[in-house]
């Protein structure tokens, strides 16, 4: 049987603090259920199967346990403590939206739409893999896919959170000032601030708590949301809210111009024109929003990777275009050779196949890693009843068993989206082998 992995969250989780970080946590948690988990934390937390810590970060890094991956989610965590946090772990992982210090860790997740490996430049560790964009938002949960916004009722509840600060002002004369006018239309009123005030003869509840489901369950009980746009509006897209957002801070803005600009939430400033009835409600343009299927398998093994026949750690992240490059230098003449088209094609031309094929919702790109190397790719094709599969590995890293590993895994993971089949040439014994041993039995040769 396979070990236990033990993990431990260094997070900021103080009376100053938001939910942002431990709920993050949480969400992250969902691919990990079967590691022995601590949490370290400055303000008691009680969750089951977690052990939790309770003291200063700096405190913990001197004990004597050995753990197999610190995950840190802290404002609070610098250079140094990182430097520090290394020494007790075989393995570290941060999660970052401010990119405002140094990093020395083994891996980085910043899900900001529009970050890049050009942010990090100044900052980073040439040994440190980069899992950057909208695709590693691990709080969208896939289950809400096709989901749609439900109807309002005739009257409707309304929550309102903008962080722990105090946004009295910001409430009173951007949010409560416009359904004001609409109270015929309103049941009820829920502010999570332990900053309570009065606002005419609007009846609201005020409610200061950092429990998770108990802030779950009031976004679930409500219809309309004013966010800021941090974790708690991607809560609330889970739930399939009509959401009013905000950024109230720098590293939401990126979060705020996205969302807004795929519909999937609309500005604060539009509640003016906003009519708030059933009818506005059903019409809100609601996008499908790109949640993914196969977060499952590639978190997975890029904590618990895969081993090739020399040890090197094997794993795969999303496609993003500075890969490019290291693909295209994988289609030579030798290469080609395997496929159905065996002409060679400039680099131009690869890119504009590449623009195309991500406008595809039916085609997916995965990049393999070694460490971080890039190493070959997995391409897959859904197809009406297949998703077709191909896999590339660069030259000196074939003969290793990668290919065989791989794919075994995927299909035991269930990675494809429907029946897996591949097209192969009848002469590439060598792939035809990897397939075969990795369990693929619906193969189509040419």
């Amino acid at each position: 049987m396979k070990k236990k992995l033990d993990f431990i969250f260094f997070i900021d989780f103080n009376e100053n603090s938001g939910l942002g970080h431990l709920n993050r946590c949480l969400h992250f948690l969902r691919y990990y259920k079967s590691s022995n988990i601590t949490f370290v934390t400055e303000k008691k937390v009680r969750i089951k199967n977690i052990k939790n810590i309770n003291d200063k970060f700096t405190t913990v890094v001197n004990q004597k346990k050995i753990y197999d991956l610190a995950i840190i989610d802290s404002y609070n965590v610098s250079t140094n403590l990182e430097k520090e946090i290394k020494k007790i772990c075989k393995r570290t992982l941060i999660i970052d939206d401010l990119n405002n210090r140094k990093y020395n860790c083994d891996y980085l997740i910043n899900y900001n739409p529009g970050i890049s490996p050009k942010d990090y430049n100044e900052n980073l560790n040439k040994k440190t893999n980069l899992l950057l964009g909208k695709q590693y938002n691990f709080i969208i949960n896939k289950e809400n896919e096709k989901k749609k916004i439900k109807s309002l009722k005739s009257k409707f509840n309304i929550l309102i959170y903008f962080g722990t600060k105090n946004r009295t002002n910001l409430i009173k004369t951007k949010i409560l000032k416009y359904i004001f006018k609409k109270k015929s239309l309103i049941n009820k009123i829920t502010v999570l601030s332990k900053y309570k005030f009065n606002y005419n003869d609007l009846e609201i509840t005020f409610l200061n708590t950092s429990n998770k489901e108990l802030v779950l369950k009031k976004i679930k009980e409500s219809d309309i949301c004013f966010l800021s746009t941090g974790v708690i509006v991607y809560e609330a897209l889970n739930c399939n809210k009509l959401i009013f957002g905000k950024y109230i801070s720098d590293n939401q803005k990126d979060n705020y111009k996205y969302l807004t600009g795929e519909k999937e939430i609309l500005s604060l400033n539009k509640i003016k024109d906003y009519n708030f009835n059933k009818n506005t409600a059903n019409n809100f343009n609601k996008n499908s929003f790109s949640y993914d299927l196969y977060k499952n398998c590639i978190f997975k093994l890029i904590i618990d990777p895969i081993i090739d026949k020399i040890g090197c750690k094997i794993h795969i992240e999303y496609y993003r275009n500075y890969y490019l490059r290291d693909i295209y230098e994988l289609q030579n003449k030798d290469f080609r050779k395997n496929y159905i088209n065996s002409t060679t094609f400039s680099y131009k031309a690869h890119t504009n196949y590449f623009k195309k094929m991500d406008k595809n919702e039916k085609i997916n790109t995965f990049i393999i890693k070694n460490e971080n190397n890039f190493i070959g790719y997995i391409k897959t094709y859904d197809k009406t009843i297949n998703t077709e599969v191909s896999i590339a590995i660069k030259k000196e890293y074939q003969n290793r068993g990668i290919a065989t590993k791989l794919l075994k895994y995927l299909l035991t993971n269930k990675f494809f989206l429907k029946k897996p089949t591949a097209k192969i040439k009848k002469n590439n014994i060598g792939s035809i082998n990897a397939f075969k041993k990795a369990g693929f039995i619906n193969l189509v040769y040419f």
